[in-house]
């Protein structure tokens, strides 16, 4: 635990981590207690009225500060991100890079603007639309990226001006704990960390007996067949699953209704680009979708068509820190990055003021002068 601005002892339930590859332990990660939980809540909300009125460029340069001790332990957090999650070494330090990026990018998004003017209807008055900070914010992340899906959060919403309780996934707590040394310098309260716990995304890994085995099982029963893959690429320890391709799928299997989370590739046949649109559209998921083509046509089609929250063509799954990331229909309508981003962080509040002070002669009674 990390709770305003210092260590807390162990005070929950114990829990192991795993090397992946190994299923050896790596280490015991005590879970936060019901009173942690509280304590990390209350430091929080002392420390958000500091904080909200702290100058915009001042919590810019403490979220550069991040990015640049990111950038100065890439080497060291992307060993202990492969160890934990099992990813391999280079895209784990890549992930580090687009982890100092985001915090980076929202250093100078958060002091660029905190609203805008509007045109009064009268003469001498002002309309305001201000953009003031949420409150205490619950940043909860999953396993896949573990400090990468932590600053898409905790960026923004600090430098909207959010205090922040994190809960980490317990199957990938370590580099997160490992990242609270970048705080230090925040006032006590600000960023608060709370390890422990059940997993908010599916499993890490494909355990014997999994939801990944259950639905290629799934599959098979109902006339799919396995071109490649499907077993545990010879390996006896650690929990793999060689890249499996499926054909002969089809829209009632759980393969294309469910999210898989593990690494198969259910394949169908369509006669058309119409087709195409048209069954992916039929799932009950939307958020990205992968288009290889030459055609600009077909380009504009997918782009205006496709009921996803990103359109990737030709060059899949790129994030860019001011495009906003998303989901449609059963993957959510909220958005992390880009301005939309910070705006999940934020409260709108129209002001508007007229410097007179005079009775308006439509205030009741009618007419009436003071």
């Amino acid at each position: 635990m990390w709770i305003e601005g210092a260590d807390v002892p162990d005070d929950g339930a114990v829990e192991v981590v795993r090397n992946p590859a190994t299923e050896e332990p790596l280490a015991e990660v005590a879970s936060a207690s019901p009173a942690q939980v509280d304590a990390a809540v209350q430091a929080a909300r002392a420390a958000l009225p500091g904080w909200r009125r702290t100058p915009a460029g001042e919590r810019g340069e403490l979220l550069h500060g991040v990015a640049a001790w990111l950038r100065d332990h890439t080497a060291e957090l992307g060993r202990l991100m492969t160890l934990e999650g099992g990813k391999p070494l280079v895209e784990n330090t890549d992930e580090v890079g687009w982890t100092a990026n985001a915090f980076a990018y929202y250093a100078e998004l958060g002091r660029h603007e905190r609203g805008r003017v509007i045109p009064s209807i009268e003469e001498g008055q002002l309309s305001l639309v201000l953009k003031e900070p949420v409150g205490v914010v619950a940043a909860i992340v999953p396993w896949n990226y573990p400090l990468l899906l932590l600053a898409w959060k905790l960026a923004p919403a600090l430098a909207a001006g959010n205090a922040v309780v994190v809960k980490p996934s317990p199957y990938t707590p370590l580099s997160t704990l490992r990242l609270a040394e970048a705080f230090g310098g925040f006032p006590d309260g600000v960023v608060n960390l709370l390890t422990g716990g059940a997993d908010v995304g599916e499993a890490l890994v494909v355990h014997r007996g999994a939801k990944v085995e259950r639905q290629l099982d799934q599959a098979r029963g109902a006339g799919a067949r396995v071109l490649a893959g499907g077993d545990r690429g010879g390996f006896e320890r650690g929990w793999f699953l060689a890249p499996t391709v499926v054909v002969d799928v089809d829209d009632s299997m759980d393969l294309l209704r469910t999210e898989t989370f593990g690494p198969v590739a259910p394949v169908q046949r369509v006669g058309s680009l119409d087709e195409a649109i048209a069954r992916a559209n039929a799932l009950p998921y939307g958020l990205g979708a992968n288009v290889y083509t030459h055609r600009l046509d077909s380009v504009l089609r997918c782009m205006e068509e496709l009921e996803v929250g990103t359109v990737w063509i030709n060059d899949p799954l790129t994030d860019n820190d001011a495009g906003p990331f998303g989901g449609m229909k059963m993957s959510g309508n909220a958005r992390e990055l880009g301005p939309e981003g910070l705006e999940s962080f934020r409260e709108t509040k129209h002001v508007h003021l007229d410097g007179r002070a005079n009775r308006k002669p439509w205030w009741y009674p009618y007419g009436q002068e003071s």
